[in-house]
């Protein structure tokens, strides 16, 4: 079973719910190209890290989700996240491109779907998504995420998917 990020469900409103995250690391790359292409390019280096070309040769097992963010005009950052078991030591990369970073968590805002991947249909959730938080009453406080799931081979229509997005939740929020 593939590891997946480690969060709790704070509060469910309609058509989306808030999640706390725990603490994570990954490794990361930017990427130029549309959003299609630049996924496509960081996956070979972020694969290779997992597999074992870092400064220990430690090899790390796939998880979910691959994460994806608009970082510049043509550019994204592609990210893999590791298993919780490597936060406590991770290598350095050999590739120069990757960078690890320690993420400390958070509240998330997530809106789940099932479908191919394009930069379409990500844009019109993250759109919806963003809807519902101002509907909410809740502030975005950093960009976009894009989490796949899914290998590449499975189906489009089976592929589970979501918008990622950082808030800021006041003390005392209402369904």
């Amino acid at each position: 079973m593939t590891q997946k990020l480690r969060y709790q469900v704070t509060q469910v409103f309609d058509g989306f719910e808030l999640r706390h995250y725990e603490p994570f690391v990954s490794v990361e790359i930017d990427s130029v190209g549309d959003w299609l292409q630049a996924g496509n390019r960081a996956f070979q280096p972020l694969v290779g890290y997992i597999s074992g070309q870092n400064q220990t040769a430690q090899k790390y097992a796939m998880t979910a989700p691959v994460l994806q963010t608009n970082s510049g005009s043509e550019t994204h950052t592609v990210s893999f996240v590791l298993p919780v078991e490597a936060s406590a030591s991770v290598p350095a990369a050999l590739d120069s491109r990757l960078r690890l970073i320690r993420h400390e968590g958070g509240q998330f805002a997530a809106i789940s779907f099932r479908g191919r991947w394009s930069e379409t249909l990500f844009d019109e959730k993250t759109l919806v998504l963003q809807s519902k938080l101002a509907a909410a009453g809740l502030k975005q406080t950093g960009p976009a995420l894009t989490a796949r799931y899914d290998p590449p081979w499975k189906p489009g229509f089976a592929r589970s998917n979501e918008i990622l997005i950082p808030v800021a939740v006041p003390q005392h929020t209402k369904e």
